[in-house]
């Protein structure tokens, strides 16, 4: 920092007026004041850059510093120049009249960043009120002097375009590690469902591998067994044709088996027809044998009658006989008609009580075959439901 006052000024100051400065005017003297007496002495002796003192060890405390805003678009276009100029680090220096120069603790350019500023006017107060030491950093000056544009930097609205960009990319990122952590799970799951399928694959292919040593193994046996057979003695080759026989024979067999089974078949449903046929047949005979038990008690009460009015004569015996007859069921449950004519030809022998008696014990005869019969068909029926196929009905 140690250069000439023109490099200083081409390079600090780019918003400055180019035009030569004018000639000082003739002004004996400048009313003293401090400020007076300090720019005289600072333009007959520019003060010496002062070395920089760290923020925890500074002589003062009051720090004065100096800092020259760029011009703004409206006072461009307006065509307005800077009237001062930062003269080096510690002076501030007048563009009309180079004689008129102020000494401050700093000076920044046009061109300095807030950070900078900050990083040598305020850091060591912010970090002494850290600590608990009371501090104050305020900006003076006049009306658009530039004490907001020092506050609050012109890079805040890019610094905040910046933080809100940023925070857009570290949602994106968040967004796409997060699938890339769904993604990687997935992959993790597929590769697990991939090795219990190779697994399973592999158990397969060794089992599939056992076979096959298994089955080259029998086919070399068959082999061999082949080339015994064509080796064989004639008398090996008699009893193979004995086997052949044997089996043949055994095939026979099972197929007249399964004829006898078939015949069995057969005889097993004509058997449960006439099982059915003969269930029918009792039905029938008991049906008969009611209407015999009811004419039997017929015959009994006309019997009793009879025998207590035989004085009426033999045409009421006639009548009630005939009733009697005409109504005794036939073989099929259906009145007899033919006993009609037998009325007429031997009314006086079924008008007896001993013709009455021995009609009663053939019909009780009668009842008792068919008690009989239904007996056996009872016990064919018992028969067939424990497994007895043949069975001989006489």
């Amino acid at each position: 920092m140690s250069s000439s006052s023109a490099s200083r000024r081409s390079s600090i100051s780019p918003f400055r007026s180019r035009k030569a400065p004018l000639p000082p005017p003739n002004i004996s003297v400048r009313p003293a004041t401090p400020s007076s007496s300090s720019t005289a002495a600072s333009a007959k002796h520019p003060a010496p850059p002062a070395a920089a003192t760290p923020p925890g060890k500074a002589k003062e405390n009051v720090t004065v510093t100096v800092r020259f805003r760029p011009l703004s678009a409206r006072e461009i276009s307006k065509g307005d120049e800077a009237a001062w100029y930062a003269d080096g680090d510690y002076t501030v220096r007048n563009e009309f009249n180079s004689d008129i120069a102020y000494g401050f603790d700093r000076v920044f350019g046009p061109a300095t960043t807030t950070r900078h500023v900050y990083d040598v006017a305020a850091q060591h107060v912010v970090g002494g009120a850290m600590e608990g030491i009371n501090g104050t950093v305020f900006a003076y000056g006049v009306t658009s002097s530039g004490k907001t544009h020092t506050m609050h930097a012109a890079e805040i609205e890019s610094l905040t375009q910046d933080k809100v960009r940023l925070i857009e990319e570290k949602d994106g990122l968040e967004i796409h590690c997060q699938k890339q952590t769904e993604e990687a799970c997935y992959a993790k799951e597929l590769a697990a469902a991939a090795a219990v399928e190779l697994r399973n694959l592999a158990e397969e292919v060794t089992k599939l591998s056992y076979q096959n040593a298994k089955l080259i193994a029998d086919l070399a046996a068959a082999r061999d067994v082949r080339y015994l057979i064509r080796d064989l003695k004639p008398e090996d080759r008699l009893s193979m044709e004995e086997f052949e026989l044997e089996l043949n024979a055994r095939y026979q067999r099972e197929a007249s088996l399964v004829a006898a089974l078939s015949e069995r078949d057969k005889i097993e449903a004509d058997l449960r027809k006439r099982l059915d046929d003969a269930k029918r047949h009792e039905e029938k005979l008991e049906n008969e044998l009611a209407n015999m038990w009811v004419l039997v008690a017929k015959l009994r009460k006309s019997t009793f009658g009879s025998e207590e009015t035989s004085i009426l004569g033999h045409d009421v015996c006639n009548i009630s006989d005939t009733k009697l007859i005409n109504e005794f069921p036939s073989s099929d449950g259906q009145p007899c008609e033919n006993f009609e004519d037998e009325e007429s030809e031997s009314a006086e022998s079924i008008c007896s009580a001993e013709e009455l008696k021995a009609c009663y014990r053939f019909e009780r005869r009668k009842f008792k075959d068919l008690e009989g019969i239904t007996l056996k068909l009872k016990v064919c029926d018992c028969y067939h439901a424990i497994g007895v196929n043949y069975i001989y009905l006489p």
